[in-house]
């Protein structure tokens, strides 16, 4: 079985310069997969941003990791249908 990319897969974040910031936003989408079979799947979608920022050594910043989730209250239902067929 094929396994799902996911938005975050491979990532990686480094700072050569020492103190930084890092904001993960992720948004979060409830999701139904109904399938031929009537077997039904409950999972979820996302999506991701990232901001990074350096901080230099006169930032009034403090170096941290920061995430924000946002979850929608709507659920998504994907349905699996077979195509009709066309008599001549």
């Amino acid at each position: 079985a094929q396994r799902q990319q996911s938005p975050l897969d491979g990532a990686w974040t480094h700072s050569p310069g020492g103190a930084a910031v890092a904001r993960y936003f992720l948004k979060v989408v409830p999701t139904t997969y109904e399938f031929l079979s009537g077997e039904a799947l409950h999972s979820s979608q996302y999506s991701t941003t990232q901001h990074f920022k350096e901080l230099g050594p006169d930032s009034a910043l403090t170096p941290s990791v920061q995430f924000t989730f946002e979850l929608t209250p709507l659920r998504v239902s994907k349905r699996e249908e077979r195509g009709g067929s066309l008599l001549v």
